[in-house]
Protein backbone atom coordinates (compact mmCIF):
# COMPACT_ATOMS: atom_id res chain seq x y z
CA UNK A 1 0.00 0.00 0.00
CA UNK A 2 1.47 3.54 -0.77
CA UNK A 3 3.03 5.74 1.84
CA UNK A 4 1.26 9.78 2.22
CA UNK A 5 4.68 10.45 1.28
CA UNK A 6 4.59 8.37 -2.03
CA UNK A 7 1.31 10.07 -2.67
CA UNK A 8 2.85 13.51 -2.08
CA UNK A 9 5.88 13.18 -4.21
CA UNK A 10 3.79 11.77 -7.37
CA UNK A 11 1.32 14.77 -6.74
CA UNK A 12 4.01 17.13 -6.93
CA UNK A 13 6.08 14.77 -10.03
CA UNK A 14 2.44 14.95 -11.93
CA UNK A 15 3.09 17.97 -13.66
CA UNK A 16 6.54 17.37 -15.34
CA UNK A 17 5.51 13.37 -16.07
CA UNK A 18 2.45 14.92 -18.31
CA UNK A 19 5.39 17.76 -20.01
CA UNK A 20 7.23 14.97 -20.12
CA UNK A 21 4.72 12.71 -22.29
CA UNK A 22 3.47 16.03 -24.44
CA UNK A 23 7.43 16.33 -25.13
CA UNK A 24 7.33 12.93 -26.15
CA UNK A 25 5.01 13.74 -28.51
CA UNK A 26 5.68 16.54 -30.27
CA UNK A 27 9.79 15.26 -30.31
CA UNK A 28 11.25 11.77 -31.82
CA UNK A 29 14.20 10.49 -29.94
CA UNK A 30 15.72 7.83 -28.79
CA UNK A 31 13.94 5.71 -26.24
CA UNK A 32 14.80 6.61 -22.21
CA UNK A 33 15.13 4.40 -19.56
CA UNK A 34 13.26 5.09 -15.97
CA UNK A 35 15.56 6.86 -14.39
CA UNK A 36 15.68 9.48 -17.00
CA UNK A 37 12.11 9.84 -17.72
CA UNK A 38 11.84 10.40 -13.59
CA UNK A 39 14.94 13.01 -13.80
CA UNK A 40 13.06 15.05 -16.85
CA UNK A 41 9.94 15.08 -15.01
CA UNK A 42 11.63 16.43 -12.17
CA UNK A 43 12.89 19.22 -14.69
CA UNK A 44 9.87 19.99 -16.04
CA UNK A 45 8.12 20.71 -12.89
CA UNK A 46 10.31 22.67 -11.35
CA UNK A 47 10.37 24.37 -14.23
CA UNK A 48 6.56 24.53 -14.60
CA UNK A 49 6.02 25.25 -10.77
CA UNK A 50 8.57 28.23 -11.58
CA UNK A 51 7.21 29.78 -14.30
CA UNK A 52 3.64 29.12 -12.54
CA UNK A 53 5.10 31.11 -9.01
CA UNK A 54 6.02 33.78 -11.50
CA UNK A 55 2.87 34.64 -13.28
CA UNK A 56 1.55 34.88 -10.09
CA UNK A 57 3.54 37.53 -8.58
CA UNK A 58 3.35 39.41 -11.68
CA UNK A 59 0.11 39.31 -11.51
CA UNK A 60 -0.20 40.58 -7.93
CA UNK A 61 1.56 43.36 -9.17
CA UNK A 62 -1.57 44.71 -11.23
CA UNK A 63 -4.24 43.32 -9.73
CA UNK A 64 -4.97 44.75 -6.60
CA UNK A 65 -4.87 41.64 -4.33
CA UNK A 66 -1.84 40.99 -1.94
CA UNK A 67 1.43 43.88 -1.82
CA UNK A 68 2.13 46.39 -4.53
CA UNK A 69 5.42 48.26 -4.64
CA UNK A 70 5.86 51.34 -3.10
CA UNK A 71 7.49 54.12 -4.83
Amino acid sequence: MPTLEIIQALIVLLPGFVTTGIVRALFVGETESDFDKVVKSLIFSFLNYTIYAGVLWFWSLFSGHGRRLQF
